[in-house]
């Protein structure tokens, strides 16, 4: 079973972004609000703004809405200290980008995760934390373990309820921002709950069911990335050609395994290439079948000096599996205006097809932009990792000007 669910882990849409997290940035909103609502599992967050009376503001107001890892209002997490982004607050740099931009933004703890008010970092960073502080002051440990998508989409309608309560001028300039998986809470809580936005951004997002981008990485992405080994267009990878593009970690999406390697012909072509797919095809399956029986709970890691720490609720899994809803479809049938933004070296969605749907109805009120050099969250690095400050800020220019556009 830990096999099973490491494979998972690494292969399955976006999983290996949920470890993402962070550590220190400096302030640079001009004005902030903290809120705690009491609904559901309850939700507490920040709101920065460009200065001004909070009440009287009247422009636009953007909420970042991403993954259902344990993660804060800063995009921190518990394994943070151990990660990519190790010495980043990707969600606060990215509020204060907006922010710099003219946009209010709201950011939130998600489902099962104590306020960063609480001391939570200066725990997971001691030598030796504890299980007792970190269930004290970062994830709480009974509700963490029955965190469905559910309550993830409680706690968006309820800062947007909040937001036009407390903010009527802005109340028809509300925008949900999603980054990755974001986009399928976007797309449910406009579906099931109808509450009405003026436009969506979505940042490394799929625009098709999640369910199909998971069959897309443990499939077709796979046979795709040997292909492209051929580089001198012979027609043919060899198992030595596989092996060797892993230790370059040419292929860094998933674990090396026998499955790549044709043991028989001791290399793959576009004869004996159904091989591979099909087998493939029987680990996905496999994988799709674990998940079915697998009872709700909490994935764990553990820290390099061995302390267990809450990942993700196995919710998350079971959505990147099962999750049929197009948002595309729940965009267009509701008339919201987007803006799609991708990197060309994105290994964690299928880009090509990405533009295909986005491009291909004129009636869909969309834009969408590429660049090529640019990995899943647009990062200049890598997939797991985040978008440069500078980036964040050109971004948030353009993002700003779409909403410009869209609200005349």
């Amino acid at each position: 079973m830990k096999i099973e669910l490491s494979l998972i882990m690494k292969i399955c849409v976006f999983c290996s972004i949920i470890y993402s997290s962070i550590m220190s940035a400096p302030a640079t909103a001009s004005a902030i609000k903290e809120f705690e609502l009491k609904t559901g599992k309850g939700v507490t967050g920040e709101i920065n703004w460009p200065g001004g009376e909070f009440s009287a503001w009247s422009g636009n107001i953007i909420i970042l809405v991403g993954s259902l890892a344990y993660s804060d209002r800063d995009g921190w997490s518990l394994s943070t200290p151990s990660s990519t982004w190790a010495d980043r607050l990707p969600k606060k740099e990215l509020a204060d980008s907006l922010v710099k931009s003219g946009n209010m933004v709201a950011r939130f703890e998600n489902p099962g995760v104590r306020s960063t008010i609480k001391q939570c970092r200066s725990i997971a960073n001691q030598s030796l934390p504890n299980q007792i502080g970190l269930a004290k002051y970062c994830v709480d440990e009974f509700a963490s373990k029955q965190v469905t998508q559910d309550d993830m989409l409680d706690s968006i309608d309820a800062v947007v309820n909040y937001l036009k309560m407390t903010v009527p001028k802005g109340a028809n300039k509300i925008v949900l921002f999603g980054m990755s998986e974001g986009i399928a809470h976007i797309a449910k809580i406009i579906d099931d709950r109808r509450i009405s936005v003026a436009a969506v951004v979505a940042v490394g997002s799929p625009p098709m069911p999640l369910k199909d981008v998971t069959r897309w990485q443990f499939v077709d992405r796979v046979v795709d990335s040997v292909f492209m080994l051929d580089k001198e267009k012979r027609g043919f990878v060899s198992n030595d050609e596989v092996i060797k593009a892993f230790e370059r970690k040419e292929i860094d999406f998933m674990s090396f395994s026998e499955t790549l390697l044709n043991l028989k012909d001791g290399r793959w072509d576009d004869g004996n290439i159904i091989i591979l797919r099909k087998r493939l095809e029987f680990n996905y399956e496999r994988a799709l079948s674990t998940i079915k029986n697998k009872s709700i709970g909490t994935e764990n890691g553990f820290l390099p000096n061995g302390a267990e720490i809450p990942l993700f609720p196995s919710s998350l899994i079971e959505l990147h599996f099962f999750d049929d809803l197009d948002p595309v479809k729940v965009l267009k049938d509701k008339n919201i205006p987007s803006i799609w933004f991708f990197g060309g070296l994105d290994k964690q969605i299928n880009v090509e097809e990405s533009r295909f749907l986005l491009s291909k109805d004129i009636n869909l009120k969309t834009q969408f932009r590429l660049y090529t050099d640019r990995h899943h969250l647009l990062s200049k690095s890598a997939d797991l990792d985040w978008m440069e400050i500078e980036f964040m800020r050109f971004v948030s220019q353009d993002v700003t000007a779409f909403i410009g556009q869209t609200l005349k």
